[in-house]
């Protein structure tokens, strides 16, 4: 899904070059001017992307990020269905409680 596309598989590929998963033989040039994985390439990324998809921020838990795909699926469906409003996955914290208003803390 698009809204998991920044956090979650530009990540992956940040991640992959910065361990320098991939070398030049990785990479194949194409007749359209275009820079392609190679089949080894494509093995390697694709042997990441399934690790990846099994152990969603770091949860430890086999197949967590396709759970959490298919619930943004099924709430995405639903929302669309009932002409509702749907709420994205966000990475963002809950917006912070306000702070009392210093007349009313009893010191």
């Amino acid at each position: 899904m698009e809204q998991s596309r920044t956090h979650g598989f530009a990540a992956l590929a940040l991640h992959l070059f910065n361990q320098n998963v991939f070398t030049s033989a990785d990479f194949e040039k194409t007749a359209h001017a275009g820079v392609y994985l190679s089949r080894d390439g494509q093995k390697k990324f694709f042997k990441s992307y399934e690790r990846y998809l099994g152990d969603y921020a770091g949860s430890g838990s086999v197949g967590a990020f396709r759970q959490h795909f298919k619930a943004q699926a099924y709430k995405l469906a639903k929302a669309i269905q009932e002409n509702s409003d749907y709420q994205p996955f966000s990475l963002a914290p809950p917006p912070a409680a306000p702070l009392p208003d210093a007349a009313s803390v009893p010191w």
